[in-house]
This record gives structure tokens, C-alpha cells and sequence, in this order.
């Protein structure tokens, strides 16, 4: 197909406004330019990839696919359009077929960063931690100075109960980018896990004086409390985070998973364990929340006494990567046994004082 000079201007022409547009945040419209571009020069490659991952970050994970294979249809050694591929499939929880995608993007350039990163998101999604972590590893050995990586790797570390590798993975992310909440919350997160429960609250400040009704960070400042003794505190914090959270669930369907994920540790924290489990149900398989959901919701039924049920959701996280995840699961189900411990001591002990009632 041969186009003329002014064709040619015009893609030309629609290509430059639709950079302009990408780099200014309007991603719909910029979607659309690159949608022109092609139709008026379909070899433009750039503006096929361009389209893809404009269609990605719109949701469209099915279409962003279509053009990432149009690019490489026309150049089948396209590295960055198979990892833009991939991270439409992963989207679309095709895991395996995501991987093989970012496979073939790192055969083609070992050296580029964003494969092994994406790639170590899909295992993750696939429970296959140790692989996720040498994939991480490998994409920071060649960009080192990438927070949300640093993230990543604190985030995997953590799902595996590697807390000092997790706090050293997060105190990284947060030296390339001091304000960055997904970090901090995560820290806190992981020093809440450490005990450390003043240090989990000097993470959580910045984020909450940014943003004090940031819902997962008063989940993880509501926990600290309860560490500290601050029982009344941490039930205000809890009350506060399910009111955030309920809002996020209805205004932001994209979101809402993590939202629902983070108000049923709310909702366990005020001991509100039946409605813990019907947010916790909502998850699905293929991320990494999948298997703090499993773990969330084995310590509800614990509490709540259904031993059964509790098992079946510790053995499926616990069979999880030839067992990479039982230091998790052991530290959950210690502590859930030691709060139940904790309240049958308090109810023994308010049933023999002076003038209560026998049972």
C-alpha cells in the first residue's frame, strides 16, 4: 500500500499530537491519534505500540493485545511490543501466556529492565515466588535505582515472610523516591510483622499527613495500635478505614479488589469476622493479593472456630511454591491462636470475679 506525501504528513502530524497528548496525562485522546496515525500509515510501528499501551492503561486489555500483535506482525523481533503484550495478558490473567511474551521480549534484549520486572509480576501471580525474587533481582541488577521494583521485590519478600530482606527491598524504593506510599505502607506493613510497631507508625506519617483517609494505611496504623495497647485508638482507626474503603469499593470498580482486600483486615481488626470473609471471598486467583487473601481469611475462620475450613485455606497457600509461604502462614495462625488464647483467658477471668455469675 503506497501513501502520498500529504498521507504521510498527516500521520506525521497525528502522531506528534498524540505524544503531546500522552505526555500531558489525557490518555483517551491520545489513544485516539495513535488510532489515526495507523489508519493513515499502517508500517508507523511506534504508533501501533504507542496505541497498545494507551488501550492498556485504558482497561482494554483485549484490544491492546491487537495491536501489540499488529506491531509485531510487521517486525517480529519487537522486544517492547512483546512486553507490552504482555502486560496486557497479564491483565486479562492470561499468566502463562504473559510470560511467554516477556520470554521472548528478554531473548531479544536481556538488557531491558521492564521484562524481568513484568515477568516477576506474573509468577507472582502464579505463586512462584523464588523465581518472582530472582526475576526481580535480575531486573535491579540492570536498573538499579528503579523504586517501584524495589517495591516489588519488598512486597514478594514479605508474602514469603523474609522480613529483613523486605524491609532492606523497601528502604531502597523509598532512597529513589522518599514519597512513596506504596512503599511506606508497605514497610509499615512489614514492620507491623516485625513487631516494631513504633517504627510501622513513623512510616505511615507521611503518607497520612498527604492523605489521612488513605484506607490501607489506617489498616496498617490501626494494627500498630492494637500492638501498642492502644485498643481504642486502633478500633477509631479500623471504624474509619471501613467507611474510606466502602466509598472506594463503590466509586472505583478498578481498585475495588484491593479495596475490599484491605476492609475485610478491617473488619477482622474489629472482629467483625463474617463480614471479613464475604469481602475476602471477592479475590481471585493470579496476583499476589490472592495469597494474603487465603491467609486473611484461614485466620478469620480460625477465630470464628471453623478449624475445617481453616485448614483447607493454610494448605492451598501453604502447597504454594514448594512450601516458600509456611513462614507466612505459621506466624498468621501463631498469632490468631494467641488472641483467641488472650480472650479466653479475659472471659475466664471476668467470670470468676466477685458477683459475676456461674456459667
Amino acid at each position: 500500500m503506497e501513501h502520498d506525501d500529504t498521507t504521510l504528513g498527516y500521520a506525521r502530524s497525528s502522531l506528534l499530537a498524540a505524544d503531546r497528548l500522552y505526555r500531558a496525562g489525557e490518555h483517551l485522546r491520545a489513544c485516539r491519534c495513535y488510532g489515526a496515525t495507523v489508519r493513515f500509515a499502517p508500517m508507523f510501528l511506534a504508533a501501533h505500540r504507542s496505541r497498545g499501551s494507551m488501550l492498556s492503561l485504558l482497561e482494554q486489555p483485549h484490544a491492546s493485545v491487537v495491536s501489540f500483535n499488529t506491531c509485531l506482525l510487521f517486525n517480529p523481533f519487537d522486544s517492547r511490543s512483546f512486553n507490552g503484550r504482555g502486560r496486557s495478558l497479564r491483565k486479562m490473567n492470561q499468566l502463562e501466556l504473559a510470560l511467554r511474551s516477556y520470554d521472548e521480549a528478554i531473548r531479544l534484549e536481556p538488557t531491558f529492565s521492564s521484562p524481568w520486572n513484568n515477568r516477576a509480576v506474573a509468577l507472582d501471580g502464579l505463586a512462584r515466588y523464588t523465581e518472582s525474587i530472582a526475576s526481580y533481582r535480575e531486573a535491579l541488577s540492570l536498573d538499579p535505582g528503579d523504586s517501584v521494583k524495589w517495591f516489588n521485590l519488598g512486597d514478594t519478600l514479605d508474602i514469603v515472610g523474609d522480613y529483613a530482606a523486605a524491609l532492606e527491598a523497601y528502604n531502597w524504593a523509598l532512597a529513589a523516591r522518599p514519597i512513596y506510599p506504596a512503599a511506606l505502607n508497605g514497610r509499615a506493613h512489614t514492620l507491623n510483622s516485625l513487631k516494631r510497631y513504633e517504627d510501622a507508625l513513623a512510616s505511615l506519617e507521611p503518607v497520612l499527613s498527604l492523605d489521612p483517609d488513605s484506607g490501607n494505611s489506617l489498616v496498617h496504623r490501626a494494627f500498630a495500635k492494637l500492638g501498642l495497647g492502644r485498643v481504642a485508638e486502633a478500633r477509631e482507626d479500623f471504624e474509619r478505614a471501613v467507611v474510606v474503603l466502602t466509598h472506594a469499593i463503590t466509586e472505583r470498580p478498578i481498585t475495588a479488589l484491593w479495596a475490599r482486600y484491605h476492609r475485610a483486615r478491617a473488619n477482622r481488626g474489629l472482629g467483625r469476622y463474617t463480614l471479613a470473609i464475604e469481602d475476602l471471598s471477592h479475590m481471585f486467583p493470579g496476583s499476589l493479593q490472592h495469597t494474603r487473601t487465603l491467609i486473611e481469611r484461614g485466620v478469620c475462620y480460625l477465630e470464628l472456630g471453623k478449624h475445617e475450613l481453616a485448614e483447607r485455606d493454610f494448605a492451598v497457600v501453604s502447597a504454594y511454591d514448594g512450601g516458600s509461604v509456611m513462614p507466612s502462614v505459621s506466624r498468621a495462625v501463631a498469632a490468631a491462636k494467641e488472641r483467641i488464647r488472650q480472650r479466653t483467658l479475659a472471659a475466664a477471668a471476668s467470670s470468676s470475679s466477685p458477683g459475676s455469675l456461674a456459667q
